[in-house]
């Protein structure tokens, strides 16, 4: 591996750890004012919550193109880590983590969207 791969590797490993621990800021605070060890609990959760998390993803596409398509889905998969860090490991936590998964999905798509046309705008303006 070139000194320039491991550079890039180390930055991209840093900007998912800032990711996860966005997320889970995020779901921690959702989970306390919804007073609920589950984010996806919340009363808004659907309203607020989820929209919420969608817009930080675009962002996080936006500020860090490069793999783009993994800060959303790390944004909402950190929901996982408040409710086992909130109930524990239990028996439903393969049923919420395969929920995550799903609801990552969207995420994932519109931190790829922003972030491909943050890159083209860059081109773009290079040019």
């Amino acid at each position: 591996m070139s000194d320039r791969q491991a550079r890039a590797m180390k930055s991209h490993l840093l900007a998912a750890a800032l990711f996860l621990v966005v997320g889970t800021a995020y779901w921690t605070i959702v989970s306390v004012l919804g007073g609920t060890p589950e984010p996806w609990d919340a009363p808004g959760y659907w309203t607020v919550a989820y929209p919420g998390v969608l817009l930080l993803s675009a962002v996080a596409g936006l500020v860090r193109p490069a793999g783009a398509w993994a800060w959303g889905a790390l944004l909402v998969l950190a929901q996982v880590v408040v409710v086992v860090i909130a109930t524990g490991v239990g028996p439903l936590l393969a049923a919420g983590l395969l929920y995550a998964v799903v609801l990552s999905l969207p995420a994932s798509l519109t931190s790829s969207v922003a972030g491909w046309w943050r890159k083209r705008r860059t081109t773009r303006d290079a040019a």
